[in-house]
């Protein structure tokens, strides 16, 4: 059995019990963070079950030492279905919205056997200045 990130237990049973987060929900490589948001936190080499994030709004928070482990980590969290998915780089201060979706050949395979494909689109100045992160 895969496990679940440390932090996202809460989640999962509101969910159990119809509720959803309204509020963006952290997703930490870097440990710690200073925001309010509920925030689950993630070994960069680890696996973890995802299947909780349908429907969620979510942000990866990466730094210089975490950022190559991302990239798995969306592709993994971007097949479960969020409903927005982000990364915000604290050591750049800057922030994409992360797109994974399947390759249109594979549609009609089993989802198993589907290749995937991840897109970022950067945000915009004002967005970076000010998305409510602070060290």
């Amino acid at each position: 059995m895969t496990p679940i990130p440390k932090g996202a237990q809460p989640v999962i049973d509101a969910r159990k019990r119809g509720m959803k987060p309204d509020e963006l929900i952290l997703v930490s490589l870097i440990g710690p963070v200073a925001e309010t948001n509920h925030t689950v936190f993630v070994n960069p080499n680890g696996a973890y079950d995802w299947r909780w994030v349908i429907d969620l709004q979510l942000c990866l928070m990466v730094n210089a030492q975490t950022r190559q482990a991302a990239l798995d980590l969306l592709l993994a969290i971007g097949k479960d279905s969020p409903a927005q998915l982000h990364a915000w780089n604290v050591d750049q201060f800057k922030g994409a919205r992360v797109v994974v979706l399947p390759n249109p050949a594979d549609i009609e395979k089993p989802r198993a056997s589907w290749r995937w494909a991840m897109e970022f689109e950067p945000w915009s100045d004002f967005d970076n200045e000010n998305f409510a992160w602070s060290p």
